[in-house]
């Protein structure tokens, strides 16, 4: 565990120009090992203990002195945290104060302990002060209880020590209610992920967003208002309600750029909420627009920068400027930190990198020097959506059966057909994967009727106006998006026959 914690925050803080590791240096040698193990994890060329461990010592990773320079790194890295400087322009106020103030209030925390109470209220002081104006809640509450201890046993003044005391108990109350809107959203999602129904869903979360709503026009509290907010979002999401969605993120990003501007957190997610109803709703423009301004708002290092990637990657997909798409998958692929990302994540971008493949086989893009795409790793490759039977391998298996046809493998489609036809009517019987369903038994007539054209047209007509008459935005929590719309897929298959 603690290589990948080396490599975030080795990536975080080349992010800020960090160039060397040492805050204080301990012989030149020690130096320059720590500083090449720093350079060589962040471009790459190391990227586990055994490597590093080999590459150093000649040893595995287990070597003791490999485990102790190891340990010095990440000490160092964590005290190289405290020393940076977010006064640049790359920072929001918010931002600055949400890095500042937990500094500063365990300066004043440490202080205290060691008896040196004035300046440690000073600090507490200020660190109120700067925690009120954001909404801190928490920060307020743990300032004050230094302030109402000190005035009441250190410089006895019992006017300050009541007003501090009843900052206190106010603070708390605010920061609970904060976390009461966490925990739900959090139970949400746990019930989220456990219910099949999708009317259940959007009823538990109606009914963990009732009891907070009152306060939602009151509280001042921007993580309290983000919670809340994302609660009564899902309710909406649950049952496929994406004009819906696109009103409320619409509404609530105006919200926050009025009212907290700063707080990036929320203004991605919503940002993301948005594209993707677009995308639902097929406003490929209002969808890149919506991506576009969100983009702003986050750093390349962070999850959500990929995640806006792949919504505009696949808003290229679904509007057939494969070329844009293309261009997006390669700012990704040149993107040093993608390493860090989930893997569920990182096979969203191997599925995307198969469907440009297969476009250019099928003629769609051209054709590059690189080797034939290998097939077979690619299916090794996505471990995840391979194993999920109710869904999200829909891609997967279209991408499968199109290399096939396109490669003119017609023996494996024959052959493996009647296995796919009953894997279909096992798994995909929701309504949430009525689209892919549907698609994946088009592609299925293909080979039963011998790859002839108009037995296939003839064969299929009806499901083709079925498809049409299904609207995309109706797909469930276990779908991954399309990456090509199904229209397009049926298009491209025929165009091989």
């Amino acid at each position: 565990m603690i290589m990948d914690s080396l490599k975030e925050l080795i990536f975080y803080l080349s992010a800020q120009k960090i160039q060397h590791i040492r805050v204080v240096g301990e012989g030149v040698g020690d130096e320059n090992m720590s500083d090449e193990l720093y350079r060589k994890i962040l471009d790459g060329s190391i990227e586990n203990d055994e490597q590093a461990s080999e590459y150093f010592f000649k040893k595995n990773a287990q070597y003791k002195p490999y485990r102790q320079l190891k340990g010095r790194i990440y000490r160092d890295l964590i005290n190289k945290i405290y020393l940076i400087d977010l006064s640049g322009n790359n920072f929001t106020a918010f931002q600055r104060a949400l890095w500042d103030i937990p500094k500063d209030l365990s300066v004043a925390n440490m202080l205290t302990s060691r008896g040196i109470h004035h300046t440690a209220s000073e600090i507490a002081l200020k660190v109120l002060s700067k925690a009120r104006k954001y909404g801190f809640y928490k920060l307020m509450h743990e300032s004050a209880e230094i302030l109402k201890n000190y005035y009441g046993t250190i410089n006895k003044d019992k006017k300050l020590y009541n007003k501090y005391k009843s900052i206190y108990y106010d603070a708390y109350e605010k920061h609970l209610l904060d976390q009461k809107a966490t925990d739900s959203y959090i139970e949400l999602l746990f019930f989220y992920s456990e219910k099949k129904n999708i009317e259940s869903v959007q009823q538990h979360a109606l009914s963990l967003f009732e009891p907070l709503s009152d306060q939602l026009q009151t509280s001042d509290n921007p993580k309290f208002q983000f919670f809340t907010r994302l609660i009564r979002l899902a309710a909406h999401n649950a049952v496929f309600e994406h004009e819906k969605v696109k009103e409320i993120t619409t509404r609530d990003i105006k919200y926050f750029l009025e009212h907290h501007s700063g707080y990036n957190t929320a203004l991605n997610f919503l940002k993301i909420q948005k594209a993707n109803a677009c995308l639902r709703l097929g406003l490929i423009d209002e969808g890149l627009y919506t991506i576009q301004s969100g983009l702003a708002f986050v750093k390349k290092s962070q999850a959500n920068w990929f995640a806006l990637k792949h919504l505009e990657f696949l808003l290229y997909m679904h509007d057939k400027q494969y070329q844009k798409a293309l261009s997006i998958y390669q700012e990704v692929k040149s993107n040093r930190t993608k390493s860090m990302i989930p893997e569920y994540m990182k096979e969203n971008w191997r599925i995307a990198q198969a469907y440009l493949e297969l476009l250019k086989e099928a003629g769609k893009l051209e054709q590059d020097k690189q080797r034939r795409f290998r097939l077979n790793r690619f299916l090794n490759e996505v471990p995840i959506s391979q194993k999920e039977r109710k869904g999200a391998n829909l891609n997967v298996l279209t991408a499968k059966f199109l290399f096939l046809l396109i490669r003119e493998r017609h023996d494996e489609l024959i052959d493996s057909r009647e296995a796919w036809t009953v894997y279909c009517s096992r798994n995909f019987k929701h309504i949430e994967n009525g689209r892919g369903n549907l698609a994946l038994k088009m592609l299925l007539k293909i080979p039963q009727c011998g790859f002839h054209a108009k037995r296939v047209e003839a064969h299929t007509k009806d499901m083709v106006k079925r498809l049409a008459q299904m609207p995309y935005g109706q797909i469930g929590k276990n779908y991954q998006q399309e990456v090509m719309k199904y229209e397009d897929v049926w298009e491209l298959a025929m165009s091989r026959l």
